[in-house]
C-alpha cells in the first residue's frame, strides 16, 4: 500500500491510499501499540502546502485533522532544523485516546511531502 510514512524508533505515522478515493488511512504505532482511523483525504489539500510552508521557513506547524474531530496530526517547528511530530487519536465515545510524540529532523520532510503528493494531495506549486 503506498504512503507517507514519518517514523522515530519506537514510534511511527503512516498515512496510506485506500481504494476509496476520498478516504486515506492513517495509522499510528507507538511502543505501547496500534491505531487506525479512515480520514477524509480532502483534508490534507491544505496539510501539503502547510508542510511546505514550514519546510521552507523552517518555522510555524502544519495540521490536519478529521471532521469528527477525533483526530490531529501536528507537526511543529523547533530550533535547531527538527519538527516534533504529535498525533493523536480518540475512540468513537471519546473514551480513550491513542498518541505519540516524537522529533524528526527536517531532511525527512521533503520525501514525505513527496509521498503526500503521491496519495494525490495537490501542492501549492501545482495549479488547481
Amino acid at each position: 500500500m503506498a504512503g507517507a510514512v514519518l517514523s522515530y524508533p519506537g514510534s511511527t505515522v503512516r498515512l496510506s491510499w485506500l481504494d476509496d478515493p476520498y478516504y486515506v488511512l492513517v495509522e499510528i504505532e507507538s511502543d505501547l501499540g496500534k491505531a487506525s482511523k479512515n480520514v477524509y483525504s480532502i483534508f490534507l489539500d491544505t496539510f501539503v502546502p502547510q508542510l511546505e510552508s514550514i519546510y521552507a521557513s523552517l518555522n510555524g506547524q502544519a495540521e490536519v485533522d478529521s471532521l469528527e474531530g477525533d483526530f490531529v496530526l501536528q507537526l511543529i517547528s523547533q530550533p535547531r532544523g527538527y519538527f516534533e511530530v504529535s498525533a493523536q487519536l480518540l475512540n468513537f465515545d471519546r473514551s480513550s485516546r491513542f498518541e505519540t510524540r516524537f522529533k524528526v529532523d527536517q531532511t525527512y520532510l521533503p520525501k514525505f511531502i513527496r509521498n503526500l503528493r503521491s496519495l494525490g494531495v495537490k501542492s501549492v506549486h501545482e495549479s488547481v
